[in-house]
Protein backbone atom coordinates (compact mmCIF):
# COMPACT_ATOMS: atom_id res chain seq x y z
CA UNK A 1 0.00 0.00 0.00
CA UNK A 2 0.93 3.28 -0.49
CA UNK A 3 1.32 7.02 1.79
CA UNK A 4 -2.26 7.43 0.92
CA UNK A 5 -4.04 4.00 1.61
CA UNK A 6 -4.39 3.42 -1.93
CA UNK A 7 -2.77 -0.33 -3.08
CA UNK A 8 0.08 0.26 -4.95
CA UNK A 9 0.22 -0.50 -8.52
CA UNK A 10 3.59 -1.46 -10.64
CA UNK A 11 3.81 -1.11 -13.69
CA UNK A 12 4.07 -2.87 -16.46
CA UNK A 13 7.02 -4.30 -17.28
CA UNK A 14 7.71 -5.06 -20.95
CA UNK A 15 9.80 -8.18 -21.31
CA UNK A 16 11.56 -9.30 -25.12
CA UNK A 17 12.70 -12.66 -26.11
CA UNK A 18 15.48 -12.35 -28.58
CA UNK A 19 14.08 -14.29 -31.61
CA UNK A 20 16.94 -15.94 -33.82
CA UNK A 21 16.43 -15.71 -37.08
CA UNK A 22 17.81 -18.65 -39.66
CA UNK A 23 20.07 -16.88 -42.52
CA UNK A 24 19.18 -19.42 -45.01
CA UNK A 25 15.20 -19.99 -45.87
CA UNK A 26 13.78 -23.55 -44.95
CA UNK A 27 12.80 -24.10 -48.51
CA UNK A 28 16.48 -23.63 -49.31
CA UNK A 29 17.81 -26.08 -46.96
CA UNK A 30 15.28 -28.56 -48.34
CA UNK A 31 15.89 -27.92 -52.24
CA UNK A 32 20.14 -27.81 -51.50
CA UNK A 33 20.54 -32.02 -51.47
CA UNK A 34 18.67 -32.28 -54.55
CA UNK A 35 20.81 -29.65 -56.20
CA UNK A 36 23.72 -31.26 -55.26
CA UNK A 37 22.96 -34.69 -56.03
CA UNK A 38 22.09 -33.47 -59.78
CA UNK A 39 25.34 -31.83 -59.92
CA UNK A 40 26.83 -34.63 -58.52
CA UNK A 41 25.95 -36.95 -61.37
CA UNK A 42 25.90 -34.41 -64.01
CA UNK A 43 29.71 -34.56 -62.72
CA UNK A 44 30.31 -38.21 -62.63
CA UNK A 45 28.15 -39.31 -65.60
CA UNK A 46 30.63 -36.13 -67.83
CA UNK A 47 27.08 -34.07 -69.60
CA UNK A 48 28.21 -31.04 -67.13
CA UNK A 49 29.23 -28.98 -69.88
CA UNK A 50 26.54 -30.77 -72.46
CA UNK A 51 24.14 -27.42 -72.95
CA UNK A 52 27.34 -25.59 -73.93
CA UNK A 53 28.06 -28.11 -76.50
CA UNK A 54 27.79 -27.66 -80.36
CA UNK A 55 25.41 -29.77 -81.67
CA UNK A 56 24.04 -30.27 -85.11
CA UNK A 57 20.78 -31.31 -85.65
CA UNK A 58 20.02 -32.81 -89.08
CA UNK A 59 16.22 -32.87 -89.88
CA UNK A 60 16.29 -36.76 -91.72
CA UNK A 61 13.10 -37.76 -94.15
CA UNK A 62 14.02 -41.23 -94.66
CA UNK A 63 11.82 -44.07 -95.60
CA UNK A 64 12.95 -48.01 -94.86
CA UNK A 65 16.19 -47.12 -92.85
CA UNK A 66 14.49 -45.04 -90.30
CA UNK A 67 14.23 -47.67 -87.98
CA UNK A 68 18.37 -47.32 -87.65
CA UNK A 69 18.28 -44.41 -86.28
CA UNK A 70 15.78 -44.39 -83.94
CA UNK A 71 17.89 -46.92 -81.98
CA UNK A 72 18.58 -45.31 -78.47
CA UNK A 73 22.51 -47.02 -78.68
CA UNK A 74 22.77 -45.09 -82.48
CA UNK A 75 21.44 -41.88 -81.05
CA UNK A 76 24.00 -41.97 -78.12
CA UNK A 77 26.70 -42.66 -80.09
CA UNK A 78 26.09 -39.68 -82.74
CA UNK A 79 24.84 -37.24 -80.25
CA UNK A 80 28.32 -37.68 -78.39
CA UNK A 81 29.85 -36.79 -81.51
CA UNK A 82 27.54 -33.26 -81.54
CA UNK A 83 24.80 -34.87 -84.00
CA UNK A 84 21.44 -35.29 -83.44
CA UNK A 85 18.92 -36.44 -85.75
CA UNK A 86 15.54 -36.09 -86.19
CA UNK A 87 13.53 -38.44 -88.01
CA UNK A 88 10.51 -37.94 -90.65
CA UNK A 89 9.57 -40.51 -92.59
CA UNK A 90 9.41 -39.74 -96.11
CA UNK A 91 8.72 -42.74 -98.24
CA UNK A 92 6.15 -42.12 -100.65
CA UNK A 93 5.55 -38.84 -99.33
CA UNK A 94 8.19 -36.94 -101.17
CA UNK A 95 5.72 -34.59 -103.23
CA UNK A 96 4.21 -34.08 -100.29
CA UNK A 97 7.60 -32.63 -98.76
CA UNK A 98 7.99 -30.84 -102.15
CA UNK A 99 4.53 -29.46 -102.17
CA UNK A 100 5.22 -27.99 -98.35
CA UNK A 101 8.42 -26.81 -98.81
CA UNK A 102 7.00 -24.45 -101.77
CA UNK A 103 4.71 -23.34 -99.44
CA UNK A 104 6.40 -22.06 -97.04
CA UNK A 105 8.05 -19.46 -98.76
CA UNK A 106 11.50 -16.84 -99.02
CA UNK A 107 12.01 -17.47 -95.36
CA UNK A 108 12.73 -21.54 -95.92
CA UNK A 109 14.68 -21.07 -98.93
CA UNK A 110 17.71 -19.59 -95.91
CA UNK A 111 17.35 -23.64 -94.93
CA UNK A 112 19.18 -25.96 -96.82
CA UNK A 113 18.47 -29.77 -96.95
CA UNK A 114 21.00 -32.46 -97.33
CA UNK A 115 19.44 -35.81 -97.88
CA UNK A 116 21.67 -38.21 -96.70
CA UNK A 117 21.65 -41.56 -99.24
CA UNK A 118 21.69 -44.86 -97.31
CA UNK A 119 21.24 -48.12 -98.35
CA UNK A 120 18.56 -48.50 -101.03
CA UNK A 121 16.64 -45.04 -100.77
CA UNK A 122 15.80 -43.65 -103.95
CA UNK A 123 18.51 -41.43 -105.21
CA UNK A 124 16.91 -39.45 -107.50
CA UNK A 125 13.90 -38.20 -105.29
CA UNK A 126 16.67 -37.31 -102.97
CA UNK A 127 18.58 -35.24 -105.37
CA UNK A 128 15.48 -33.53 -106.51
CA UNK A 129 14.81 -32.55 -102.75
CA UNK A 130 18.04 -31.30 -102.38
CA UNK A 131 18.17 -28.89 -104.88
CA UNK A 132 14.70 -27.55 -104.38
CA UNK A 133 15.64 -26.72 -101.05
CA UNK A 134 19.29 -25.40 -102.06
CA UNK A 135 21.24 -28.37 -100.10
CA UNK A 136 22.46 -31.41 -101.91
CA UNK A 137 22.55 -34.86 -101.46
CA UNK A 138 25.16 -36.88 -99.62
CA UNK A 139 26.21 -40.53 -100.38
CA UNK A 140 26.63 -42.42 -97.40
CA UNK A 141 26.92 -45.43 -99.40
CA UNK A 142 30.26 -44.46 -100.54
CA UNK A 143 32.12 -43.88 -96.85
CA UNK A 144 30.91 -44.17 -93.43
CA UNK A 145 27.73 -42.86 -92.22
CA UNK A 146 29.35 -40.72 -89.36
CA UNK A 147 31.50 -39.59 -92.64
CA UNK A 148 28.37 -38.49 -94.53
CA UNK A 149 27.35 -36.07 -91.11
CA UNK A 150 30.83 -34.72 -90.99
CA UNK A 151 30.23 -33.93 -94.55
CA UNK A 152 26.99 -31.67 -94.15
CA UNK A 153 28.72 -30.20 -90.88
CA UNK A 154 31.81 -29.07 -92.83
CA UNK A 155 33.88 -30.89 -91.34
CA UNK A 156 35.43 -32.77 -94.46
Amino acid sequence: MSDTGRPAIEEPRLTTRRVRRRRVPRHVLVALPLALAGLISLLVSGNTLRPFEHITTLDAKMASKSDFFKDPEVRRLLLRHGIRVDIHRLGSRGREFLRRHAQLGPAADAVPTFPVQFGEADAKALRKAATATGGRMVDAGLSSLSDAFKEIRGCH
